[in-house]
């Protein structure tokens, strides 16, 4: 019954969203053979079809109406007369808040238009991708603002952004490690590709193409109050409520964006540092039973802080890739393509020599080693050729042996039925799809409407396989995922409406149904560690020493007293022989 109840609504879902598709995409830009006319006495002449991201042209004042979320310039440093257009990165072009275009003038020059277009943001050059002399990128801009840069400012914003973003991560990764938190189990799972997604490639605002100031004055601040707690998946911490930081004046946008790799993996350099510090008390602390105890502990929560980096890690790794690897195509008026370059700083050609050396090797690199690797690990469970290496070569298995990359990958498979396991892969898959979508698409109706057909993909898989053992967590799933469908479609709705005849009300509606749904699974998390956190404060305080049988005393009275004298070379395997005798105890 709930199988059929959800293949009903999953093939409603997908009708929909053809019907949504097929019934306004010719509305989003009419592109059409440019049939000239001149205005009597005016001595402009404006085309009688709409081209690229004109919407219409008066003869009469020599002016375009433009999109606000497109840039229409000439090509820097060459004397080309013919205007180039392409869609703008959020926050690079001019935007007047309300309104959904703006006036620029037929016969502007290259000066005129980059002004009136870049000029506000303080950007220049190509599709706005630079900053302009005295200013820099800031590295805690989701938008990369152009703010005034000066060496000392940038020297004394880096102290505040490790203060900001670096201690933050490091307090969150001791905790994790000390209060042993497992992030991979129960509903967190779900729950925290859900928190990563939305803060990221499912913005409310379709990557900036809505203006929620037009919808209401409080949007922005509904979209901080969800987006702030779900971005710590994200691993973004504190840096986002800090004034914009300018860290070097030399520094361009696709420098920030790569030094933000350092934010994915520092996690990565605390756990290693962990590692190396209890090697060395190791050493040094022979003669303590305490400090071997805690030694103890401190390793046993290694394997779990270890899967909590993978798990925050990945869609950071992920996303920074995205950014760094997305093309930006820019065409003539007659939309025929003329230069594919970086999107996040066009002054890149994707062919350019030192794009390639300092920006997109090292991100295939990381891509290999953080981001393809995992899922298929996760994926090839048995991994029989794994197993195959490691006898092959030795010196790998000295090291690295089949039997503990097993432990490492049943921290994310053991929620799931043993002939489903390869589920815990398809998790990460779904993000990596999520953000191939992001960066391979050209114009956000386009990255929005794939994503429908993968979300609604994966809750039929969810639907037909019920990965989880626990009954429960597939259905709490299969809901987190019709949520995030819906949240898609309601995006798609709210940047047609606002081109509709009366717009604000019904994308005013639909953003407020879209936020009660954006925090619903925030609040459900919430409710539950809640009621988990009372359910072990009420057990613990009500617990009662009771007796024990004479065997098992003396057998935990003679592990204890072999752990008081232990010899220098055995305490690791006493250690080992106390918990499994206390275990038995109880």
């Amino acid at each position: 019954m709930i199988k059929t109840s959800i293949f009903i609504f999953v093939r409603f879902l997908a009708a929909a969203t053809m019907q949504l598709v097929i019934s306004r995409i010719p509305g989003v830009l009419s592109v059409g053979t440019p049939t000239e006319h001149a205005a009597e006495d005016s001595g402009c002449t404006c085309p009688t079809n709409s081209l690229g991201p004109i919407l219409s042209c008066a003869a009469d004042t020599c002016t375009y109406s433009l999109q606000v979320t497109y840039w229409i310039g000439y090509q820097p440093g060459t004397n080309g007369t013919s205007l180039l257009f392409s869609e703008c990165p959020t926050g690079y072009c001019y935007s007047n808040g309300t309104q959904p275009n703006f006036i620029v003038p037929v016969n502007g020059t290259r000066e005129q238009l980059d002004g009136l277009i870049c000029g506000g943001q303080y950007r220049t050059g190509l599709v706005c991708g630079e900053c302009v002399a005295g200013t820099a990128p800031a590295i805690n801009s989701d938008t990369f603002t152009c703010v005034q840069c000066s060496p000392g400012d940038a020297r004394l914003n880096v102290l505040y952004y490790i203060l900001a973003v670096y201690i933050p991560l490091l307090v969150i990764f001791l905790c994790i490690i000390v209060l042993n938190i497992k992030l991979t189990t129960g509903p967190a799972n779900a729950f925290i590709l859900y928190a990563q997604i939305v803060s990221s490639t499912f913005g409310l605002t379709a990557d900036g193409q809505i203006p929620l100031s037009s919808i209401s004055p409080h949007s922005g601040r509904l979209v901080n109050s969800y987006k702030v707690p779900y971005n710590l998946f994200n691993l973004q911490v504190f840096g986002n409520l800090l004034p914009p930081l300018c860290i070097g004046t030399e520094l361009n946008t696709m420098d920030i964006i790569s030094l933000k790799y350092l934010e994915a993996v520092f996690p990565l350099l605390v756990i290693i540092l962990i590692v190396v510090l209890l090697k060395f008390q190791r050493c040094i602390g022979r003669g303590g039973t305490t400090c071997c105890a805690v030694r103890h502990r401190w390793k046993c929560s290694l394997l779990p802080a270890l899967a909590a980096f993978l798990l925050l890690s990945y869609n950071r790794f992920c996303f920074i890739a995205a950014q760094v690897i997305a093309p930006q195509p820019i065409w003539d008026l007659e939309h025929n393509q003329v230069i594919t370059s970086a999107y996040f700083e066009a002054t890149f050609a994707l062919n350019d020599a030192m794009y390639v050396v300092r920006y997109a090797l090292p991100t295939f690199l990381i891509l290999i080693t953080f981001v393809l690797l995992l899922p298929l690990l996760l994926l090839d469970y048995p991994l029989k050729w794994l197993e195959k290496c490691c006898v092959r070569y030795e010196c790998v298995s000295r090291h690295i042996s089949s039997a503990n990359i097993h432990v490492l990958l049943d921290v994310f498979q053991g929620c799931f039925k043993d002939n489903r396991r390869f589920f815990a892969g398809m998790y990460f898959l779904f993000r990596l799809s999520m953000y191939i979508t992001y960066a391979s698409t050209d114009a956000w109706i386009l990255q929005y409407i794939v994503q429908q057909f993968l979300v609604t993909g994966y809750i039929v898989l969810l639907a037909v396989y019920l990965p989880y053992k626990n009954k429960l967590l597939n259905y709490i799933d299969i809901l987190i995922f019709t949520n995030l469908a819906f949240l898609n479609m309601l995006t798609i709705y709210i940047m047609w409406a606002l081109q509709s005849t009366d717009p604000i009300s019904d994308a005013r509606i639909a953003f407020f149904i879209q936020y009660v749904f954006v925090i619903m699974p925030g609040v459900c998390m919430v409710g539950y560690v809640a009621y988990n956190i009372f359910v072990c404060v009420s057990r613990h305080s009500n617990i009662t020493m009771l007796e024990k049988p004479i065997g098992q005393l003396e057998l935990v009275s003679n592990v204890e007293q072999s752990i008081k004298n232990p010899p220098n070379d055995e305490i690791d395997v006493l250690l080992d022989r106390a918990t499994l005798g206390k275990t038995y105890m109880s």
